[in-house]
């Protein structure tokens, strides 16, 4: 008779493991198809971005003379500002001018104080 009720409690646990993992599955599914959703929008915006850059040169080109030499050059002497020609720039921390803690660039204020971060340039807040 102890056997039964030990059998049934196994069961039980069994049942409830079943179903944890069952709920983490399908948790786990609702995240991919999210994260899936997210990386189409932020494809979606580099995509548009890439074509009004495309636009800007193309028209700055035009009025100017400027030439894909010149731009190319232009691009990798910035991309050797930080030291490494990798296609990427990578700035340096950034303080705060109020408490001295490091600035979060991703919301362009010290997240310690709330101090605006204004940069040097309209490219240092992006």
């Amino acid at each position: 008779m102890l056997e039964l009720f030990w059998e049934l409690y196994q069961q039980r646990q069994i049942g409830n493991v079943r179903e944890t993992a069952g709920n983490a599955m399908a948790h786990a599914e609702a995240m991919r198809i999210t994260a899936a959703r997210e990386t189409g929008k932020t494809d979606e915006r580099v995509d548009k971005l890439v074509l009004m850059v495309h636009a800007m040169w193309t028209l700055l080109s035009e009025k100017t003379g400027l030439t894909d030499a010149e731009l190319l050059k232009r691009v990798t002497d910035l991309d050797a500002q930080d030291g490494t020609i990798d296609g990427r720039i990578t700035r340096p921390p950034v303080r705060c001018s109020k408490c001295d803690a490091v600035v979060c660039r991703k919301f362009s204020r010290c997240l310690f104080c709330g101090e605006e971060y204004t940069g040097g340039s309209a490219f240092e807040t992006l």
